[in-house]
């Protein structure tokens, strides 16, 4: 009986050992594969691990990452909210998602929303570069309103948007010139 449960065992402790070691695989590759920066932090401010993506993207080194305090990355108008999220991660809020600036070797920024959580004393980071989306909206936010501006300086045409339904969005003072009614009186109507 004995053998038998030791061969039982043995033959459970192969099976356990390969499966852990696929898991690891599995790891091991997601984190040299991501595109996302992924990372480990202490609750201090230093990075403990980070993926080879902090360098693709920020130029670091591992090395010169984690020698770094993450106030020497991070845009001075973000420190505030990054101290806050951590803080956050330390009274037991499970994740913590923002968004701030980190800085690249050249001196230049990069936008990253990040997603962290906490266990056992560490800090467990992702982060999406998104500097492309948010100077995307930055720029349509500028043409919105030039167009807008452009819009309200025209008085001889009115110039009224509607939305899908018939409701008027915008009215201009040409519109309001020409059709008697000031744009609050007409915005939100049918």
């Amino acid at each position: 009986e004995r053998v038998r449960n030791e061969s039982t065992l043995r033959v459970l402790t192969t099976q356990l050992e390969a499966e852990v070691q696929q898991r690891i695989r599995e790891r091991d590759r997601i984190w040299l594969v991501s595109e996302d920066l992924l990372g480990v932090s202490n609750f201090e401010g230093y990075f403990t691990s980070v993926n080879p993506a902090w360098t693709a993207l920020l130029g670091w080194s591992e090395d010169e990452i984690k020698a770094l305090h993450v106030s020497k990355l991070l845009h001075p108008d973000d420190e505030a909210a990054a101290t806050a999220g951590r803080a956050r991660l330390a009274q037991g809020v499970p994740t913590v998602r923002m968004e701030n600036r980190f800085r690249h070797r050249d001196g230049s920024w990069r936008w990253i929303a990040w997603t962290m959580t906490a266990d056992a004393g560490q800090i467990y980071v992702a982060g999406r570069h998104i500097t492309a989306e948010k100077e995307a909206a930055e720029r349509l936010r500028a043409s919105e309103q030039q167009l807008r501006s452009l819009m309200a300086g025209v008085v001889d045409y009115a110039l009224i948007m509607l939305d899908p339904n018939g409701i008027v969005e915008s009215w201009n003072a040409g519109a309001e010139r020409i059709k008697g009614y000031t744009a609050e009186e007409i915005i939100g109507r049918h």
